[in-house]
This record gives structure tokens, sequence and C-alpha cells, in this order.
């Protein structure tokens, strides 16, 4: 009869156990998908921190890619000063991404980049079977405008975080600024 009871008790635990580690991973990720948007809808005057004249500044780098979309992936950093390129090295594969997130950071990612940085003209965006890479040229001929013009509150609104819940515009974007390399 004791071992019964203790059987039973051992299930409730293990069954109790399952649904509070349910119900905290599915809050973590409501939790993330929330911090994600937030920070897509942040202006651009919260990162203005980061501002930089020039692209091989590691630390100030990493400290802004640490503060932007896609955050919360494991990445490492890799400059070419001497090519004024940028890579940012995620350790996950886009098949483990939500699709919106990735898109919209990428977009986001890129555009903030290319303003907060002066002398960047070269981004790479690398997960573990494709690459993103995207130009300062590219950037200006989308936008229309000088990139710095961005900084602008306003302006950043009008033309960037408006436009981050619009998925054709952010397909378009891609298909048209991003050169896109399967590993």
């Amino acid at each position: 009869m004791n071992k019964k009871i203790l059987i039973i008790l051992l299930c409730v635990m293990v069954i109790t156990s399952i649904i509070f580690l349910k119900d905290k991973l599915i809050k973590n990720s409501q939790d993330d998908n929330s911090n994600q948007e937030e920070i897509l809808k942040s202006d651009i005057e919260n990162l203005s921190k980061y501002k930089s004249k020039y692209m091989g500044d590691a630390s100030n780098f990493s400290n802004l890619n640490n503060k932007i979309a896609l955050h919360d992936i494991p990445m490492t950093f890799k400059l070419h000063p001497d090519e004024l390129m940028a890579e940012i090295n995620y350790k996950e594969s886009v098949s483990n991404i939500d699709e919106g997130k990735l898109k919209r950071g990428l977009v986001y990612n890129s555009t903030v980049n290319f303003v907060l940085i002066d002398n960047l003209k070269v981004l790479k965006l690398n997960f573990k079977e494709v690459s993103y890479t995207i130009s300062r040229e590219k950037l200006d001929e989308w936008y229309g405008v000088e990139l710095p013009s961005l900084e602008d509150k306003e302006q950043w609104k009008k033309e960037v975080s408006d436009k981050l819940s619009d998925m054709d515009h952010i397909e378009k974007f891609i298909h048209e600024n991003m050169d896109i390399e399967n590993k």
C-alpha cells in the first residue's frame, strides 16, 4: 500500500513540475517577444550614445548590437577596418528563429548600424546556414536620404519604425538591398 501511495505522489510531483515548467517557458517566450517588439518600436534617440564616426570601435559596436533586435541570439563580432566592414556571427540557424522576428531584425539592425556608425560601408549578418550582406550605398538609395538624417526622431519613425509592421515592406527591403548567400 505504501508503494502505491509513493508512486502516486511521485507522479503528482512530476506532473506538477511539467505544468510549472511549461507555464514558465511560455511566459519567458512571451516576455522575449514583448521585449523584441519594444526594441523595434524604440526611438533611435535611445541608441544615440552608440553614435560613432568609426566602425573600428569594437566595444561600441558590440554594445550597440547587444541592445537592438536579435540581441537574444548568441553572437560574436568581427571587424574589418581596412574594408570598413563589420560581421555579426549569430550562433543560430535561421530555421530556429521566428521568421517575422528575423526579417524585422535584419531591417532594423542593418539600418541602426549604418545610421549610427558613420564610416561603416558593409554589414554582414551571418547565421549558421545563410549570410545577409548589405551596403551603405544600398541603404542610401532605399531611404532616399543621407542615413544620418534618420537620427531625427520623427524621420526615424516615418521611415523606419512605422514600417516594421508591414511584412510586404520588410520583404521588399530584404529582396532589394541584401545579398543572400547560402553556406
